[in-house]
């Protein structure tokens, strides 16, 4: 599975796992009418593999510019399978997110819960 993010003022990241494949085709980082940051993340989960492929939930991370993890989330998995050369939409929110946050990370979470 591979995932690949992009965030409004920040940068690109990507992670390889398994045979599907994440990437976060829209993210919109604004304030809210109260003064909270808001971070939405829409995107594809596709499997390009010729077997079909377990959809384990995301977790996504917000990174500050040295690489920490200021913030974090689980992105509940859209579908528990995917077709050979399916795909399937997810989307998630976050709301009142660290100021210092500059990257999104997205990675699947492990059969234990990693």
């Amino acid at each position: 599975m591979r995932v690949s993010t992009s965030v409004s003022r920040s940068r690109c990241a990507s992670l390889s796992s398994l045979a599907a494949r994440t990437s976060a085709t829209t993210s919109l980082r604004r304030e809210t009418a109260s003064g909270n940051e808001l971070l939405a993340v829409t995107g594809r989960i596709v499997n390009p593999s010729k077997a079909q492929q377990t959809v384990r939930d995301i977790r996504a991370e917000l990174r500050d510019a040295q690489g920490r993890t200021v913030y974090s989330w689980t992105i509940t998995r859209p579908v528990p399978q995917l077709a050979p050369g399916g795909a399937a939409d997810f989307d998630s929110a976050a709301v009142d997110i660290p100021r210092g946050a500059k990257n999104l990370h997205l990675s699947f979470i492990g059969p234990t819960g990693n």
